[in-house]
């Protein structure tokens, strides 16, 4: 209790918001309900176009928040402005859709108090639906540090919103990419992962809520966002050596992350690591391309003809949406 009396940072809550009338009042009063008292909770409207619902229900917190208008721009846009905008030392993304557990900043400021300060903390969290209701708790499982990096760019369960970042990792390293529209924070914890330890908490700190109307499920290019960040996290890592790819059988190593983005269906990204083990086996040629040559050769089929349909997809839900 004495570490935390002297470690008593200022954290700055983050909520970007467009068009969230519907649940921005849960994920304000979960922020200003924090058991961690040395809060500001910055809301930023990213010109959103509901009639004016938004911009109401933040000014009826008054001063209990400082609330910022700006046109439209994207989560990333919203998010760079709060940041620029922030009194805080540390840094925490609240989506309007999700909602914080009480104790959410105290449990990671708590936890800063007895380690180390520059680190970017993070957390496990629960899904939600459209009513609040608890679907399940999402456990990554225990990460070590040194393998942070490796489960960011395969298995990826990370939840922003459960994200303690010193606001020093911005001012240092950059701020979120302005032309993703919904794989900004990804592309950037990847950055940060190269510079600064993240440490995880296991505990559910976060509700996320699922529902029809999240960016992965109404921005057109999300699919193709996804596919070509993890293209990106392949060539950077590998480029860099930031991945454990031993000197022999690199070609499984890439073999064993095209079967996990086979099964979470980021099936261009697969087929990209796919290349790259077909790469390696050549290298290593003799056992090594006649044992893994016909796995290669029917993954490849397999997702190009699963690329192909989720081509022939979206061709029709861009027509139907040009035709309305």
């Amino acid at each position: 209790m004495q570490m935390m009396e002297q470690f008593y940072p200022k954290v700055s809550i983050v909520i970007p918001v467009y068009n969230g009338s519907d649940y921005m009042r849960e994920a304000i009063d979960s922020a200003l309900g924090q058991t961690y008292g040395n809060i500001e909770v910055i809301v930023v409207n990213d010109g959103s176009s509901d009639g004016g619902l938004t911009h109401e229900i933040a000014l009826s917190y008054g001063g209990n928040i400082r609330y910022f208008a700006k046109e439209n721009g994207g989560v990333a846009s919203a998010l760079n402005f709060a940041i620029r905008m922030m009194d805080g030392e540390y840094f925490s993304w609240l989506s309007h859709d999700d909602i914080y557990y009480p104790n959410k900043i105290e449990t990671q400021i708590g936890y800063l108090a007895e380690h180390d300060r520059n680190a970017i903390l993070y957390s496990d969290f629960e899904l939600i639906d459209c009513l609040s209701k608890v679907i399940k708790p999402v456990n990554a499982g225990e990460i070590p540090p040194e393998q942070f990096l490796y489960n960011l760019i395969t298995i990826g369960h990370l939840n922003g919103c459960t994200l303690l970042v010193p606001k020093r990792c911005f001012e240092e390293t950059g701020f979120f990419d302005e032309s993703l529209r919904s794989t900004q924070d990804y592309a950037l914890w990847f950055t940060f992962a190269q510079k600064y330890r993240f440490e995880q908490i296991r505990k559910v700190l976060v509700k996320y809520r699922t529902h029809s109307n999240q960016g992965s499920y109404v921005i057109p290019t999300h699919s193709q966002e996804v596919n070509d960040l993890h293209i990106w996290f392949l060539e950077e890592a590998s480029e860099r050596g930031l991945l454990p790819i031993p000197d022999e059988g690199a070609s499984r190593f890439f073999l064993e992350v095209a079967g996990i983005y086979k099964k979470r269906g980021i099936y261009r990204a697969a087929d990209y690591s796919c290349s790259m083990a077909l790469r390696h086996m050549r290298d290593e040629g003799g056992l090594a391309l006649l044992r893994e040559l016909p796995r290669v050769a029917y993954l490849k089929y397999y997702f190009r003809k699963k690329q192909f349909k989720s081509y022939l997809r979206e061709l029709r839900r861009s027509t139907v949406r040009r035709s309305l």
